[in-house]
């Protein structure tokens, strides 16, 4: 059986990671520092955005779905109740946003009625596009 990208790193020592980056390289040039900034995503905040903050989202009858997969960290309401919200997992009182993920990663934000919340900042961290791809690729 070959072994992966990640089989060969998780299998490398001190003493012989030298050796394995050059394992994964492979026949097309893409080798470790490729594949570990794959991980990373990029730092343009256009189109899908990078980890880090994404201002200027609309929220229409108290949710916003956000445009990619990722883990959200922070939400502040810009237009409505200002400020923080706390996030948790059920449905929200004033000052809190429910944050749900459908089976894609994807996040969900609702705030309460109360809060009036029409546009938000959000705090996301994202994976970087094709990273399990690269990695799970014979080495």
């Amino acid at each position: 059986m070959a072994l992966t990208k990640a089989n060969k790193l998780s299998q490398a020592n001190p003493t012989d990671f030298p050796a394995r980056v050059t394992e994964v390289m492979d026949e097309s040039g893409v080798g470790f520092g490729d594949s570990v900034q794959s991980l990373c995503p990029a730092a343009s905040l256009g189109g899908k955005a990078a980890s880090g903050w994404a201002e200027g989202i609309v929220v229409a009858g108290d949710f916003a779905v956000l445009p990619q997969a990722g883990i959200v960290v922070t939400v502040a309401s810009t237009a409505g109740a200002p400020g923080a919200k706390a996030i948790q997992p059920t449905a929200p009182s004033a000052g809190q946003c429910q944050v749900a993920y459908d089976a894609n990663g994807v996040p969900t934000l609702t705030f309460a009625g109360a809060d009036s919340v029409t546009a938000c900042a959000v705090m996301q961290v994202v994976a970087g596009v094709g990273a399990s791809a690269k990695l799970s690729k014979n080495a």
